[in-house]
């Protein structure tokens, strides 16, 4: 017991407090992060879970975990925490996600995020090819949900122009999940189940969303209120829309709003490049 425990000891203070040729003699590389694509790295904080890659050449590869939602934070293109070191003569998977959430004694690779969250993910591997003691990991971060932002362009009548201030017009959109789950391990995003109360109304700018598998139903309610005060009339406008919207996609859609019906435009960028698209309802 007193030898194992000393072993321990010894094996501590190098990796705290030793040279880099005395980590190079012992195998053991000490990792560190960086956000490749900072630019548009939205988060201070991130996780990180590292895998061991063990291969047999029957049964083939299987992923071991060593670390569990490690918490770094995030500063000008550099994710700072606690020291990492990693035997240089293995295979890790490192799995990053960002922002960061607290998850305690779970071991889960299942995260819940709010609607609203732009959630990161990103995926890289150790050692990397080419460096020698030190080992500076790039962590291309994506945008797993969607972003979206709504502008309405009035259409109706002369009639309807003169009676209701469209100035003053409230909407609400709905088809959101309150929740979405991402899969560390594969960077999945999960949608949860709709949920009618989660809505994008005008005082809302671009927001994050879990995007649905396939083709997804929206629905808009649209009210003018009257220009006179005297009239207490609305008027009120329903339809609904469906689309593919894809993670990783920022989408700016145009409500053209007819005295009778609502018209659909939608701008798509990736984000980054920008792209264009249109919906007819």
């Amino acid at each position: 017991m007193r030898r194992d425990l000393v072993l321990f000891m010894l094996i501590t203070s190098i990796l705290t407090g030793c040279s880099k040729e005395t980590l190079k003699t012992l195998n053991v590389g000490k990792v560190e992060f960086a956000v490749s694509n900072s630019y548009d790295f939205s988060a201070a904080s991130a996780g990180v879970y590292v895998n061991e890659v063990i291969e047999y050449p029957l049964t083939g590869k299987f992923e071991v975990p060593v670390v569990y939602n490690m918490h770094y934070t995030y500063n000008d293109g550099v994710m700072n925490g606690d020291n990492l070191y990693l035997d240089k003569s293995k295979i890790f998977n490192i799995n990053a996600y960002a922002p960061y959430m607290p998850t305690g004694d779970s071991k889960s690779h299942y995260l819940p995020f709010n609607h609203g969250t732009d959630v990161l993910w990103a995926q890289a591997s150790f050692p990397v090819a080419g460096q020698d003691t030190l080992n500076m990991v790039n962590l291309e971060f994506r945008h797993m949900t969607t972003q979206v932002v709504f502008e309405m362009e009035d259409k109706r009548d002369d009639l309807s122009k003169d009676r209701y201030d469209f100035e003053k017009a409230e909407y609400s959109i709905n088809g959101f999940s309150k929740r979405c789950f991402l899969d560390v391990s594969t960077g999945e995003l999960i949608r949860g189940e709709i949920d009618p109360s989660i809505i994008i109304t005008k005082n809302d700018s671009l927001t994050c969303f879990a995007p649905g598998e396939g083709m997804s139903e929206y629905n808009i309610v649209l009210s003018i209120p009257a220009i006179e005060n005297s009239d207490t009339s609305v008027q009120v406008i329903r339809s609904n829309f469906s689309y593919l919207f894809k993670p990783g996609y920022s989408y700016t859609i145009t409500i053209s709003v007819y005295t009778t019906e609502i018209s659909i435009s939608v701008n798509v960028a990736e984000w980054v490049v920008h792209q264009t698209d249109k919906l007819e309802l």
